[in-house]
């Protein structure tokens, strides 16, 4: 039987899906319902509405909530992650001073207890070509010269990787030059590094050492391991720390802008490998004789330049 108004009465009760439209035509909507249609009287249509819900948006409140947990969990975070990062580094620089410990003693075993020696290069990290070829064929690399800390230093920077080759050059950027490749030429000529070395002058050298070790207790540039008493406690190599200045605590005081011997060729600023977020030192590495390496916080630091000598040195 067909009903003139719901149709046909075997489909009363039958539940329908439309789009945007009301079986009894009087709404219309903006969402897939589900409807169920029941008749209840000759012409009168009763329905049962269902509406499938989708996802709606966020609300300008719930989206501006969420920002700003995500903003309290960076804030969180951040430092952490700075810290982890720098614990690593500090790992890599450690390990560097070992490969470096490693190849003097190998050295001085073979040499009758001597270390090698610079002919040129006096500032303290100032090495030869004919020593960092030591350190790499006994398993370093050209990145174990550099504290990964210091941004500014590395091997692909030839106006330090090959300072005494290239000095003078114009730049930048600086192009690397064809190396000697005999044994006079590899000590006569050095490289800039990111740290300092207590080795002393090759006997007969016409070099001196910009400066003679300051400090309590007195300390010497080192010539032999043979020498050397106590090894334990006598500095081998060290993170380089700069400043402009004796006075670290000087608002004048730079550790991070330190004109060196580079500044007055091509502007480029010496600086301190581990600083803080408001670039002050906060240690650094220091490898001894014997092959360990330790932290040392930059407040158990000694001044070990002159006074009137600067860049200051500290370890």
């Amino acid at each position: 039987m067909r009903d003139p108004i719901m149709g046909d009465s075997s489909q009363n009760g039958e539940q329908k899906t439309q789009y945007g439209v009301d079986p009894c035509g009087d709404a219309s909507y903006n969402a897939i319902v589900s409807v169920s249609v029941i008749p209840k009287g000759m012409g009168v249509c009763f329905m049962r509405w269902t509406e499938v819900k989708h996802g709606r948006a966020f609300t300008l409140i719930e989206l501006l909530v969420v920002i700003a947990i995500i903003a309290m969990l960076l804030a969180i975070l951040t430092p952490a992650l700075k810290r982890a990062k720098e614990a690593m580094r500090r790992v890599y620089c450690k390990n560097n001073q070992k490969q470096i410990s490693l190849t003097m003693h190998i050295y001085a075993g073979e040499n009758d207890g001597w270390f090698p020696l610079n002919e040129s290069g006096n500032w303290a990290w100032d090495v030869s070509f004919y020593t960092t070829d030591l350190v790499i064929n006994n398993g370093g690399s050209k990145y174990t010269f550099y504290c990964p800390s210091d941004p500014t230093k590395g091997p692909d920077k030839p106006e330090l990787w090959q300072y005494s080759l290239i000095y003078g050059q114009a730049g930048p950027p600086f192009h690397e030059e064809v190396e000697p490749d005999w044994v006079s030429g590899r000590k006569s000529n050095f490289r800039v590094t990111g740290y300092f070395w207590m080795l002393d002058m090759a006997p007969g050298s016409t070099a001196t050492k910009a400066f003679q070790i300051q400090g309590t207790p007195k300390r010497q540039w080192l010539q032999k391991m043979s020498e050397v008493k106590n090894a334990g406690s006598i500095e081998l190599t060290a993170d380089a720390t700069l400043s402009t200045d004796l006075n670290p605590d000087s608002p004048t005081t730079s550790f991070v802008q330190v004109p060196g011997g580079s500044y007055s060729w091509n502007q480029t600023y010496d600086r301190t490998n581990h600083v803080d977020g408001l670039n002050r030192p906060v240690g650094g590495s220091i490898g001894y004789v014997d092959g360990h390496v330790d932290w040392r916080k930059f407040e158990s630091m000694q001044v070990r330049s002159p006074s009137s000598f600067r860049p200051v040195h500290w370890w």
